[in-house]
């Protein structure tokens, strides 16, 4: 299904767990595991408190374990058919009005760290990155004459996004200023002050401070810009 390895990692983990399941119940074969057992282990997850987000995965999980088995012919039926998951409750995303994303924007870009956290921010906004897309993020990846960003987010797939006017303006600064610390063969457009590569846990901690900083009374994070700049664009 070329799903990620992140995907298949934890796809592995829910199977893991729901084998050691039957295995208490003194479950051998596959053809001996009915609707009930996988039933009741789903209602014992629910019970145990998992969130509706993680037990809805973890059927998943086991669903498409069985449609395999189906489909190699292992076993005729399949005990995953009628499986009862509790429903997902919908929350709607936090969005930050114009006039908030306007105050964040404003940062007062005079060192290293106000200079790059001004252009990131800019970036995720403008384009409506991912945390995980902004961190990747090569000098490479942007085009300040053609006003293009090539990212590669889930799935490994990559796409192309503009940049708004502010953003570009932001980085056009930032590239000069990281010009003067990047080490040799760093590649990342965004750097911590060693010159490395930085991390997913910085931009949450900088986007913390600049929201503390700017007066903006709520914590946020990089998703909260992603739909910001969704919502703003349908407005």
């Amino acid at each position: 299904k070329q799903y990620s390895s992140a995907t298949s990692k934890n796809y592995s983990l829910d199977l893991a767990k729901f084998i050691a399941y039957l295995k208490d119940l003194d479950i051998q074969m596959i053809s001996h595991i009915t609707s009930d057992h996988i039933q009741n282990y789903i209602n014992k997850l629910n019970r145990s408190g998992l969130i509706a987000t993680s037990l809805s995965r973890k059927t998943s999980s086991i669903r498409s374990f069985f449609n395999f088995m189906i489909r190699k012919k292992i076993i005729k039926i399949n005990p995953s058919k009628k499986i009862v998951v509790p429903k997902r409750l919908q929350k709607l995303p936090y969005i930050l009005s114009i006039a908030q994303i306007d105050l964040l924007c404003s940062i007062p870009s005079s060192s290293f760290a106000s200079i790059r956290d001004k252009a990131m921010i800019e970036l995720m906004y403008s384009s409506g990155l991912r945390l995980s897309e902004i961190t990747s993020l090569n000098s490479s990846s942007i085009s300040l004459k053609d006003r293009m960003l090539s990212v590669i987010g889930k799935g490994s797939k990559q796409r192309y996004l503009p940049m708004g006017t502010k953003a570009i303006s932001a980085l056009n600064k930032w590239t000069l200023t990281r010009s003067k610390y990047v080490k040799d063969n760093e590649e990342a457009l965004f750097l911590n002050k060693f010159g490395n590569r930085l991390s997913n846990r910085s931009v949450q901690i900088r986007l913390d401070y600049w929201c503390k900083y700017m007066g903006l009374n709520c914590k946020i994070s990089p998703h909260t810009l992603r739909h910001s700049c969704a919502t703003h664009l349908l407005e």
